[in-house]
C-alpha cells in the first residue's frame, strides 16, 4: 500500500504529487539506502567475527579505561549507560618477544549503549581486581590488530536478514507489476 493510499488522496490533487514524490523518494529510496548500508555494515562485521575465529588469546594489561557522556560529563558506572557517549580502552601485550598496544574494545563496528555499560563494568572489574589482567585477542598473520571481546554477533543476522526483506520488496514488486502490465 502506497502513502497515498493509506492517506485516501485523489492522484490530481497537489497533496496526492507531493505524497507520491514524498514516498517515491524518501519512503523508498532514501530508506533503501540507509537499510543497504546497514547490511554492509552487517556482513562486514559477520565476515570480521568469522575471521577472529582463528586468533589466540594473549595475557594482557589495560593501561587505561575511560568512559564518557557525549557532553564530556562521566556517567555513573553503576547505572545502566543510555549510550550517548565513548568507552575507550588501550591495552598491552606481547606476542613473539615484541610488545604491542591496542584500543579495539569489540569485533563490532559499533554497539549499544547497555553493551558499553556491560562491558567498562567487566574492565573495571579486571582493573581493580586482577591489576588490570586482561585476555586479548591476537590475530597470527597481523599481531597489531586485537580486540578484547569477541561477542556473537546476533543483532547483526538481524539487520542482515531485515535487509534482504526490505530490498526483496523492490524485486517481487517489480515482477508483479510487470505481471499486471501483461
Amino acid at each position: 500500500m502506497t502513502l497515498m493510499a493509506a492517506l485516501n488522496l485523489k492522484p490530481s490533487s497537489r497533496f496526492a504529487t507531493f505524497f507520491r514524490w514524498f514516498d517515491i523518494l524518501v519512503c523508498r529510496w532514501f530508506l533503501s539506502l540507509v537499510i543497504l548500508a546497514l547490511m554492509v555494515t552487517s556482513a562486514w562485521n559477520l565476515v570480521d567475527y568469522g575471521r577472529s575465529a582463528g586468533w589466540i588469546r594473549l595475557d594482557g594489561t589495560i593501561v587505561a579505561l575511560a568512559i564518557s557522556n557525549y557532553d564530556g560529563s562521566t556517567p555513573d558506572p553503576a547505572q545502566v549507560w543510555p549510550g550517548g557517549g565513548t568507552l575507550s580502552c588501550r591495552y598491552s601485550y606481547t606476542f613473539q618477544g615484541k610488545s604491542y598496544q591496542g584500543s579495539r574494545i569489540g569485533i563490532e563496528t559499533f554497539d549499544t549503549g547497555g553493551n558499553r555499560s556491560r562491558r567498562y563494568r567487566q574492565l573495571k572489574e579486571r582493573v581493580d581486581k586482577a591489576g588490570g589482567a586482561t585476555a586479548v585477542l591476537v590475530n597470527l598473520a597481523m599481531p597489531a590488530e586485537s580486540v578484547l571481546f569477541r561477542d556473537k554477533p546476533y543483532g547483526w543476522y538481524f539487520l542482515l536478514a531485515f535487509g534482504l526483506l526490505w530490498l526483496s520488496q523492490f524485486f517481487f514488486a517489480s515482477r508483479l507489476s510487470g505481471r499486471k502490465a501483461a
